[in-house]
């Protein structure tokens, strides 16, 4: 991985791997993982649905934490996304901030 400082992530869901249950099963590692780390305000996680896919965006300190999680499904390093289509997944209201 780079710098998790500054790196965000994302890890791409096809519609098979939801109905397999792997997108529900990555949140619940995500939310343990998070928790685990303390609950950081900036540790967010983003959510994007589109046709036949969906995408999980890691904020730099979200992406530290879960860097195993991200491994383990083939993410990559991405642009800061933006907010536009976007729900948050996990983390705080304020999380919203990191997306400016």
């Amino acid at each position: 991985m780079q710098s998790p400082t500054t790196t965000w992530y994302k890890v791409v869901f096809t519609d098979d791997q939801i109905i397999d249950g792997q997108y529900l099963q990555a949140g619940i590692d995500i939310s343990r993982t998070l928790r685990a780390g303390g609950r950081p305000k900036d540790g967010a996680v983003f959510s994007q649905d589109r046709a036949g896919a969906s995408t999980l965006y890691f904020s730099p300190k979200a992406a530290e934490l879960c860097a195993g999680i991200i491994a383990a499904r083939s993410g990559s390093p991405c642009s800061k996304p933006a907010k536009a289509g976007l729900s948050l997944m996990h983390g705080y209201p304020s999380a919203w901030k990191l997306l400016e």
